[in-house]
């Protein structure tokens, strides 16, 4: 017995022996794979030396501002002689304590993290990596290596680790780490993420905010200041504690500290750079496009490129704070229209799009959740971060409640574009590119009323003359065996309207009629040569707006009324530097082409003069009391689902469009929703603030040139006739008498301005 016991206890020494010898070998040759590259790719001594971050590429406007970057990580790098000392003590006091002893790996660490994390499975010992190890993970991120993905990884970071100590001092690698480790948010390095979250540089920290940055560290999103203020707090004074620990702070300095409220002054990105992220989006996508096509690689996120473009600084910060403070203004009054659950109550299919879109859906659709899984899931509250004009706030929502919250949002579109060449001058495509990524200056809506323009033009191209009076009266059309009988907005149908009158009228009977004169394919034709590619269809309702066109295509085309009837193209970016400032792409000039006759094109102009003056338009003139010449067209879709404004100035055209995610979010009043109403307003206050600004108001001011005397006789007609009434013919004749002097006055300023010009010239 005692025998078989002791052979027993030979047999299980023998294969213990070979268990643990075996696994020492397999460690070994692992650790031998991974030093000599065989598993995974490992940097020569050569680059750890050449260590440096990825250069961001910068986007500049045409006046030379800063107006975004293109980067791999948010990060600002500083010196030694930057880097606070206080920032120092919380790291290696929290995360490295005898980081100045060890040569890059602390082995009892080690020890620690090989028996809990990888023999017992259990990840709750921490990582025990020393700072040193986190450098090297953070300039060499982790790859997966399936069941051998941690440690091939730690090895990696092991020999990586032990490199670095041997090139680099203590205060050398704290200083690395402090500039790449990510703080959240998008946040990499210590002078960031003190920028962001107090306001201040890293060296100017109290110990207390040291401390809460050094505490993040841990669980950027768990223990986020702004997000979870008790729980980064309650972290703090970890930090705090194991700062007395080691000797970092005395016993009074402990407690004063850790009494210390836990106070932000927050500094992200404002709601208008949010805004900006539009543009930048699409600059990074024509950049992108235009490096694909180069022979030399180019990386926009680490090449340090600079691109610049046309955007104006001054008008693009006009513009997105005009978008801001009207678009508020409108969402309250919309909450206001559609108070509680109204909206969803009203249009119950709402709420089966609002299921589509949760991600919880797609689950369902794969098969990977039953019906009634899925209803507990989007019915389940959490903490959710949602937009609101005033600050981004964290409310406790369902991914339905979050959904639904989201989408009851309106949201707009506006872009400015030099109508002599198609630079665009700004360009906001959304009211939070954070929130609502999807670009509306790009989106296609029905168009509306902003439509007739083109049809008018089609008209005049096809010899119907400006006189011409046209029947206000309703006809029916058969379209597709169906018949459609168009309506006017005010129900009126008495009388008849010259093209001017109907225009800044906008009577929708009188332009069906203009387009049958004119010709459905015609009025096609010319608009596709004004620049827009969308399809329209061949149908009567087009004279009324019911094509989908993008307000990018529709600016340009209105582009062509502007400039004497010639096609602009779309111009953002003029040229692309390398980092040592060589040009590597420039734009080339389009030759132009005439798409309209300089004829039409001052006629339908000085027409779209009336719609500000006395059309729809004319609270440009009597609420925002605006001098400049200004030339325009509102527009409106059914039901109110799209409001348009399109404004035309002596040196620029501004498109803008309000409308929501689904047609059936919208107004239900017209006097709510109308163009006039919910787009209009963005282009007037963007006006008001340009010319208020001597950097940028030249882009507002100027004036039309008047139209020549014969073209203007074909527009000295009455707007509107009906049977014969005293009081309107009157009217008419007053009417047509200001028209007349008007037109006299801006030909004799214009006259006095040509002289003066001249005379300045003699005396010179």
């Amino acid at each position: 017995m005692a025998k078989k016991k002791k052979n027993l206890r030979r047999w299980l020494f023998k294969y213990l022996a070979y268990f643990f010898g075996g696994i020492l070998l397999f460690f070994c040759i692992l650790y031998y794979s991974v030093v000599n590259g065989w598993i995974v790719s490992m940097p020569t001594e050569d680059i750890l030396r050449q260590i440096q971050n990825p250069k961001a590429s910068k986007v500049q406007a045409i006046d030379g501002a800063v107006i975004g970057s293109y980067y791999l990580q948010n990060r600002t790098s500083i010196d030694s002689a930057h880097l606070g000392q206080q920032v120092k003590n919380a790291l290696v006091a929290t995360e490295d304590a005898r980081f100045f002893e060890h040569r890059g790996v602390d082995y009892i660490s080690l020890v620690r993290v090989l028996v809990r994390s990888i023999i017992m499975s259990d990840r709750s010992g921490g990582g025990g990596s020393t700072i040193t190890q986190q450098l090297a993970k953070n300039l060499f991120p982790r790859k997966k290596f399936g069941t051998f993905s941690l440690p091939v990884n730690k090895l990696k970071e092991i020999v990586i680790a032990k490199k670095l100590e041997k090139l680099y001092s203590k205060d050398q690698i704290l200083l690395m780490y402090l500039n790449t480790v990510p703080f959240g948010e998008e946040v990499y390095g210590i002078e960031a993420a003190s920028k962001r979250f107090y306001n201040k540089t890293n060296n100017k920290l109290d110990v207390h905010e040291a401390a809460v940055l050094v505490g993040l560290l841990k669980a950027t999103t768990f223990y986020s200041p702004r997000l979870h203020p008790e729980r980064a707090k309650t972290r703090r004074n970890v930090v705090l504690g194991q700062m007395l620990k080691y000797g970092y702070l005395s016993e009074a300095s402990y407690e004063e500290e850790k009494s210390n409220p836990l106070l932000l002054d927050y500094h992200k990105e404002s709601e208008t750079q949010k805004l900006t992220s539009y543009v930048l989006k699409e600059i990074e996508e024509q950049s992108l496009a235009i490096l694909n096509r180069l022979d030399t690689a180019y990386n926009l996120q680490t090449s340090g490129l600079v691109v610049h473009t046309t955007i104006q600084s001054g008008l693009q910060k006009k513009a997105e704070w005009a978008v801001q403070y009207h678009m508020k203004a409108l969402q309250r009054l919309f909450d206001q229209h559609w108070p509680g659950n109204k909206l969803w109550n009203t249009y119950p299919e709402l709420i089966q799009k609002s299921i589509e879109k949760t991600s919880h859906y797609e689950a369902f659709v794969n098969n990977k959740l039953e019906k009634n899984e899925l209803e507990t899931r989007i019915n389940a509250k959490h903490e959710v971060v949602v937009f609101d004009w005033d600050q981004i706030k964290t409310k406790q929502l369902s991914s339905l409640d979050s959904v639904q919250y989201h989408m009851k949002m309106l949201q707009c579109g506006m872009v400015a574009m030099d109508h002599k060449n198609g630079a665009i001058l700004a360009w906001v495509g959304g009211i939070n590119g954070q929130f609502f990524p999807y670009d509306h200056v790009r989106s296609k809506r029905q168009v509306g009323s902003v439509f007739k323009p083109f049809v008018y033009a089609s008209a005049l191209e096809q010899g119907v003359s400006p006189c011409d009076f046209i029947k206000a009266n309703q006809e029916t059309y058969v379209v597709d065996n169906k018949e459609w009988t168009p309506g006017n907005s005010g129900g009126e149908y008495e009388g008849k309207y010259s093209m001017e009158g109907a225009l800044a009228n906008s009577v929708n009977t009188v332009s069906v009629k203009l387009l049958k004169e004119a010709g459905i394919d015609n009025t096609i034709r010319l608009v596709h040569a004004m620049g827009v590619n969308s399809s329209i269809p061949e149908v009567p309702s087009i004279a009324l707006g019911t094509a989908s066109i993008s307000l990018l295509e529709m600016t340009r085309a209105y582009c062509a009324i502007a400039n004497g009837g010639e096609k602009v193209t779309p111009t953002l970016i003029l040229k692309i530097e390398d980092a040592q400032g060589n040009i590597i792409y420039e734009h080339q000039k389009v030759a132009k082409e005439k798409v309209l006759s300089d004829r039409t094109s001052g006629i339908i102009k000085e027409m779209m003069k009336s719609v500000v003056d006395e059309g729809t338009a004319q609270r440009l003139r009597h609420t925002y009391h605006l001098p400049n010449e200004i030339a325009g067209k509102t527009g409106t879709t059914q039901n109110n689902s799209d409001g348009w404004f399109m404004a035309v100035t002596p040196k620029m055209v501004v498109g803008t469009w309000v409308g929501g995610e689904y047609p059936q979010i919208s107004f239900r009043s017209t006097a709510l929703g109308q163009g006039a109403n919910m787009a209009l307003p963005i282009f007037a206050n963007y006006m008001v603030q340009v010319n208020k600004d001597s950097q940028v108001k030249q882009w507002g001011w100027g004036v039309f040139a008047p139209l020549p005397s014969d073209w203007n006789k074909e527009l000295n007609c009455q707007e509107f006739k009906e049977d014969f009434n005293f009081g309107n013919w009157v009217k008419n004749i007053f009417k047509k008498k200001e028209k007349e002097k008007r037109s006299a006055k801006e030909s004799s300023g214009l006259s006095k301005k040509i002289k003066g010009l001249f005379k300045k010239k003699k005396k010179q």
